[in-house]
Order: structure tokens, then C-alpha cells, then sequence
């Protein structure tokens, strides 16, 4: 089985300018857990998934002792502070790039490798350099039964 049948397709994308909160909002009304980037001319600039929309640390300088080993209390205004700073974050600053991707004749043992050894969920397909789809943990496990 080759990645061009396990992909979902096609693929919503989002430009690098778009507001985190737009992204996640796109995500949630979609049910969709990834939007890759699209630079101009249509290139894979990065991916944006739902884990990059969640407050991290470096997002709460102010919060810091939310993270430490006995959950310390921190203000729920903090918190909904901090969110609302990453919201208002260009995509292109919270994305991950460059993307690790694949090409759609790779075949599924290929996939699954590339997937496992580097720990991501989400892999982008690729026909001559251009996307063609996404290939998710949920798909290869789909493929498997």
C-alpha cells in the first residue's frame, strides 16, 4: 500500500499570516488535528497542529510556577491571559518547520518508519514538491485492519 492510499485528501491549508486563534477555530469547525502552511506559491512552508495551539511554557513567562513538580496555583486569568497572547501569534511563529514529509509513492513500511523514527503524528504528502495530503497515526492504524 503506498502513501497516495493512505492519505487523506484533499488538504486544507492555511497561510503563514493567519492568527493562531483563526487556525484553531478552522481546526475545531473542520475536526481536522493539523493545517499545514502554504508560502507563496504554494510551497510547504510548515505545519500547525493542535498540540502547537496549546499554552506551553514559553508562553507563560509570568506563570512559570504552574510547571513546577507540585502543581503550584496559578491564577486562571494568567492562564486565560497566556492564551489569548498565542491566539493573537502569527501561525508562522508557533508552526513546526521545516516539515518532514513523504512522497506519495512511498510505500506503507516507509511511512510508518518515517512516522515512528521521528515521532510525529502527521505526515504531509508529496507529489513533485507539491501537497497532495496528510497521512495521520489514525490512517496507518485504518490500514492496518
Amino acid at each position: 500500500m503506498q502513501a497516495k492510499e493512505l492519505m487523506t485528501a484533499p488538504v486544507k491549508t492555511i497561510s503563514p499570516d493567519t492568527t493562531a486563534e483563526e487556525a484553531a477555530r478552522i481546526m475545531i469547525e473542520d475536526n481536522i488535528s493539523c493545517l499545514p502552511v502554504l508560502g507563496k506559491g504554494g510551497s510547504l512552508v510548515g505545519i500547525i497542529t493542535h498540540t502547537d495551539l496549546i499554552p506551553k511554557k514559553r508562553f507563560l513567562p509570568l506563570a512559570d510556577h504552574i510547571y513546577s513538580i507540585l502543581g503550584s496555583m496559578v491564577s486562571s486569568n494568567r492562564i486565560e491571559e497566556a492564551a489569548q497572547q498565542l491566539g493573537s501569534r502569527k501561525v508562522e511563529e508557533v508552526m513546526t518547520s521545516p516539515v518532514i514529509t513523504t512522497e506519495e509513492g512511498s510505500d506503507f513500511s516507509q511511512v510508518a518508519q518515517i512516522m515512528v523514527g521521528n515521532d510525529i503524528n502527521r505526515l504531509p504528502v508529496l507529489r513533485d514538491g507539491v501537497l497532495v495530503g496528510v497521512i495521520t497515526r489514525h490512517d496507518l492504524l485504518k490500514a492496518m485492519i
